[in-house]
């Protein structure tokens, strides 16, 4: 909606309220994670907060869409009382400079603390870190809130707090232990008033039980004030602990530990008048449910990896092997699936040795090969849906707008939507790579194949609906009194409502290969050259059946039956592309040129076709039939009520000309206190004119992007 694509609020981890400059380093692990880290097979970035002594640092960055300013300090409180670093930011971003809704300006400030303290003949590291981030543009307008005397604020501040302590060289059987807790408090409240015309007024209902109701007529034109009110809680513990040993030739590193995390959303989600909807027919903001009536979600882990080391004149060899286990508590009983422990393991191995060439000069070769199971589990939104209403009008009789002998009747059917079969996403990766190293060149081939067969997806389902509706007078309209329905002729009345429900049925199969080639020096250029890229295929589909109503209806009737296909459509995405990179250093002028060179050489999307023709329908009773041959060919005959069985769309496959894009940057560091930057995203853009799938002529557009950078040491 509006508010998601605007904000990019409630949709995980917004990307402009973490600010870098409070990070002190970025480790990327690559491959199949350790078991200490979590659901993650496919690599994981961690962060590292600053800390201890740093010069006092200034910092400050513009480009067309961000300004950006920074200032931090470390320094020593005194030789017992430990390190304190501060940092505070702001920032302002245009996601789109003809849009001011899209502005967006944040502070964000950072306090980190960290001693040692000596406990007996040990050594005990605390750290402790204070962060939080607020919005200060709570007031958002254009031209068509202006016009439309509209009002759109949002509050935003997120506060979290962590806690570490470590002691190393404990004992013979634990050496070193470490233990965590984290809190992270967000409070999002989005407060609108919204102007609603609809051009005519529009039957609303009011039900929250099943049955028959008295309804309202929306005005044709009316304000919506409303609120979305966010307040999740996370909170997190964690104690991990590491055993070291050696047996022969053997070095080993035991690692294990516990984690708990809890989430629960106390806000009060959708608060709105049921009388003026924002949105008429959308059931989240006329029936909301309030976020702090849905349960916490409560998740506990434990693990355990070896990590293997042995090395001889021949061979080094590495294996890390182990094992996770997370059980999900507060459920209801019902989750049987979700209720029961799962177990991922993950497994690495390396295998290294040279080959010695002539002239004393040697080839030194890696193979690695990983293997890991994640389980991704289901979110609170999944676990616990909210009921869905459908409401049909039984008596439909409006004259005019506020005449008291309007009336309307609906009939309104609840459904529980919720799949107490649920189960987490298994997903299954391997990854096999070779990486050689001689006289300075390097490279480095990464092979992966990951499969998921039960990912989570929202499958539209049909149930069929009776009732009684009332449309035609017995003895014409009522003159001088409200319309009952009385005054009509009863009409048993069968349709279908459809409903979105969760299922494990999304299917996605990714391979493909990453490369990486590194260059020698260039000395007399001072320039280093790096090479890399990748190739992936991807699949999307659901194992699900696809259910189809037809639109088409016979006198004013709709179709008394509803398709079923057994195979849905499947998605290929496959993508080619290259990173040429010259980075360029001249430590006599103090200078660094960084060119970087980007080629897609293959961008390609295409769509398999599901099942054209229906194996089953079922009918206004809910009874399966089967189609048979009889039925196949009335479909291919074009007959006017089956024919609408058919929903078959062309296959397609659209591919994009290679294209070319450059971007440069350089720094010049002026004294030990000054660092300048200069960057040109886009710099040259080479992406030819091709004819789509619709076989229109379309060139896919990218803006030259530029900005400049200080930095102020001291």
């Amino acid at each position: 909606d509006e508010y998601s694509d605007r904000l990019g609020m409630n949709r995980g981890i917004d990307l402009k309220t973490l600010s870098t400059d409070h990070i002190r380093k970025i480790e990327i692990v690559k491959g199949i994670s350790s078991a200490k880290l979590g659901n993650l097979s496919s690599g994981v970035i961690q962060t590292t907060s600053k800390i201890g002594i740093t010069p006092a640092q200034l910092r400050m960055k513009v480009d067309p869409l961000t300004k950006l300013i920074y200032l931090g300090k470390g320094f020593r409180i005194s030789p017992k009382m430990g390190y304190l670093h501060t940092g505070i930011d702001y920032t302002s971003v245009y996601d789109d400079r003809r849009d001011p809704m899209s502005k967006y300006s944040r502070l964000t400030g950072q306090v980190t603390y960290n001693n040692s303290v000596d406990v007996g003949d040990k050594t005990l590291f605390l750290f402790f870190k204070l962060s939080e981030v607020y919005t200060l543009n709570q007031a958002k307008e254009d031209e068509l809130t202006q016009d439309y005397n509209e009002s759109f604020r949002n509050k935003y501040s997120r506060t979290g707090a962590s806690f570490k302590a470590q002691m190393y060289d404990l004992g013979k059987i634990v050496d070193n232990v470490e233990f965590i807790a984290s809190a992270d408090y967000t409070y999002d409240l989005i407060d609108r008033n919204r102007l609603v015309q609809t051009g005519t007024p529009l039957p609303s209902p009011l039900a929250t039980e099943e049955g028959e109701s008295e309804g309202i007529y929306l005005p044709s034109t009316y304000y919506s004030p409303f609120q979305i009110e966010n307040k999740p809680l996370s909170l997190l513990t964690q104690l991990n602990a590491e055993s070291l040993f050696e047996t022969r030739s053997f070095r080993h590193k035991v690692i294990y530990g516990l984690s708990w995390k809890r989430t629960k959303n106390y806000g009060e989600g959708v608060m709105v008048d049921m009388t003026r909807p924002p949105y008429p027919g959308n059931n989240e903001y006329v029936r909301p449910v309030p976020n702090r009536s849905i349960p916490a979600l409560s998740v506990g882990a434990a693990y355990a990896e070896e990590q293997l080391k042995h090395s001889n004149r021949w061979f080094d060899f590495e294996l890390n092997a182990g094992v996770r286990f997370t059980q999900m508590f507060n459920l209801d009983t019902k989750y049987t699936e979700l209720r029961k422990l799962q177990v991922e393991p993950r497994i690495n191995a390396a295998l290294s040795f040279n080959i010695d060439l002539a002239g004393g000069k040697s080839l030194r070769n890696m193979f690695r090969f990983g293997f890991g199971q994640e389980n991704k589990l289901p979110t609170l939104d999944y676990i616990y849906p909210d009921r869905v209403y459908k409401d049909m009008i039984v008596l439909n009789a409006y004259t005019k707008q506020d005449d008291p002998f309007n009336h309307l009747i609906t009939y309104t059917k609840i459904y529980d939507v919720t799949n107490n079969s649920l189960r987490p996403n298994r997903n299954t990766k391997y990854e096999a790579g070779w990486d050689v190293e001689y006289e300075g060149y390097s490279l480095s081939l990464t092979f992966f194949k990951e499969h998921s067969d039960r990912g989570f997806e929202s499958v539209a389902e049909y149930s069929p609906v009776r009732y009684t509706r009332y449309v035609d007078p017995i003895d014409g309209q009522p003159i001088g009194r409200r319309p009952e329905k009385e005054d009509y002729v009863a009409d048993p009345y069968a349709t279908f409502v459809d409903m979105d429900i969760v299922r494990n049925s999304m299917k996605v199969e990714k391979k493909g290969l990453e490369y990486l080639l590194r260059f020698p020096k260039i000395i007399p250029l001072s320039t280093t050259v790096e090479i890399n890229g990748a190739y992936y295929d991807t699949r999307y589909s659901s194992g699900a059946p696809l259910q189809y109503h037809p639109a088409f209806r016979d006198d004013d009737r709709p179709q008394p039956y509803v398709g079923i296909y057994r195979r849905q459509d499947i998605t290929r995405q496959r993508i080619f592309n290259t990173n040429l990179w010259f980075n360029t250093n001249i430590p006599r002028y103090k200078m660094i040129f960084t060119t970087f060179f980007q080629f897609i050489w293959l961008n390609e999307e295409m769509r398999i076709n599901g099942d054209e023709y229906p194996s089953a329908y079922f009918d206004t009773d809910g009874r399966m039939h089967t189609v048979d041959d009889r039925i196949l060919q009335s479909i291919k005959d074009g007959h006017t009520v089956w024919r609408h069985y058919h929903i078959y769309k062309e296959d397609f496959s659209e591919t994009l000309p290679v294209s070319l894009t450059v971007n440069f940057k350089v720094t010049k560091e002026f004294s030990r206190m000054i660092r300048a930057s200069f960057f040109v995203n886009n710099i040259l853009d080479i992406n030819p004119l091709y004819k789509n799938r619709y076989n229109q002529n379309v060139r896919v557009w990218q803006k030259s992007f530029f900005g400049a950078e200080m930095t102020f040491s001291f």
